[in-house]
């Protein structure tokens, strides 16, 4: 069963109900998520994809959830490299004239 967001921090009030609220944004919106991240956050992404079809999506293959740096932080990966280029190179696309 998946849990909503309204469940997780009540105090906002569904302010945080991604799956409920991406399929509601206008705007241009890509989507990073590591290919090994646990399986709940998979699972959102998942449904992220289902409510929100034209938003762009990538995942980064053998990226966990922070793209496989650590912390205390000791440098960056080949994983944050490559969610930095697809990050980069959408916004490039979208700059504002």
């Amino acid at each position: 069963m998946r849990r909503r967001s309204t469940t997780i921090w009540p105090r906002h009030g569904g302010r945080f109900a991604l799956e409920e609220r991406l399929g509601e944004v206008s705007a241009d919106a890509l989507i990073v998520q590591g290919g090994a991240d646990r399986e709940t956050l998979l699972a959102q992404h998942g449904s992220f994809r289902a409510v929100a079809p034209q938003q762009q999506f990538h995942d980064i293959e053998r990226a966990n959830h922070t793209f496989n740096v650590t912390h205390p932080y000791a440098g960056t990966t080949p994983e944050l490299e490559k969610a930095l280029v697809e990050t980069i190179g959408f916004l490039r696309v979208r700059r504002l004239p």
